[in-house]
């Protein structure tokens, strides 16, 4: 079965990361799934951004915590993409009425680490809950095994994501087999390791997969959802290596 094709952060090999036109170029090119990164504004609304600040994306040393939704949407980050019109950090309510029914949404909640931030993750997660139903085909993703924990108790669709394989061990037998799928860095992806995976019956998806070689040997490894950047080079590569999937 060929793999399910998952946009990083939407088609971001040609768009604004993590913005609407990149998830709706996403979608034209023949995505399966859309992969986005979601934080806290500082009003408490839920905003889509990898990063915490607004420094790489557009040249600011403010915190995303620090401004509300509103004016996030107002800040220019297409910086690196001079033929798109400026756009800004999406609130992801306005994300799920624009794409929300076209196609599943791997939503990654940022951890930050640390004590003092556990008060902004339960309400980070709560939020999500709260905007995203029990009944849609999303899944709700993060690094952070407490936000997952939360996730499968609110019996959403969770995704684990790993850089190290060791870290599935902090959830407990009954917590990873409720895992929707494990995602895990594709310089991490071993035989060993999905052959563990399989034997769970969990889904093993990887990421970021985007040069000719990552992606035959994820192929090779049997992943079933491949992560990357560039939506119409992923998508090619599967079809010419469909013959590989056995």
């Amino acid at each position: 079965m060929t793999p399910l094709l998952i946009a990083h952060r939407g088609d971001s090999a040609h768009a604004p990361e993590n913005t609407l036109p990149a998830f709706e170029q996403a979608i034209r090119k023949g995505a399966d799934w859309i992969e986005m990164d979601l934080t806290l504004a500082r009003d408490g609304e839920v905003v889509v951004s990898h990063d915490f600040t607004l420094w790489r994306r557009a040249r600011s040393r403010r915190r995303l915590r620090d401004l509300k939704a509103g004016e996030l949407t107002r800040v220019d980050v297409s910086r690196g993409f001079p033929s798109f019109s400026p756009t800004g950090v999406p609130p992801l309510r306005e994300v799920l009425a624009a794409i929300g029914s076209q196609l599943p949404l791997y939503l990654e909640l940022k951890s930050e680490g640390g004590g003092r931030r556990r008060v902004t993750h339960r309400q980070l997660l709560g939020r999500c809950l709260e905007l995203v139903p029990r009944s849609s085909p999303h899944a709700l993703a993060s690094f952070d095994t407490g936000l997952v924990r939360g996730a499968l108790q609110a019996k959403r669709r969770t995704i684990l994501i790993l850089s190290d394989p060791a870290a599935l061990a902090r959830l407990s037998a009954s917590e990873a087999r409720a895992l929707y799928a494990v995602s895990i860095r594709q310089d991490r992806l071993e035989e060993a390791f999905v052959e563990h995976l399989r034997e769970k019956g969990q889904r093993i998806w990887t990421w970021t997969v985007d040069t000719e070689s990552e992606i035959l040997r994820a192929l090779q490894l049997g992943a079933s959802g491949i992560c990357g950047n560039d939506v119409a080079r992923l998508r090619a590569a599967l079809a010419r290596h469909a013959g590989d999937l056995g």
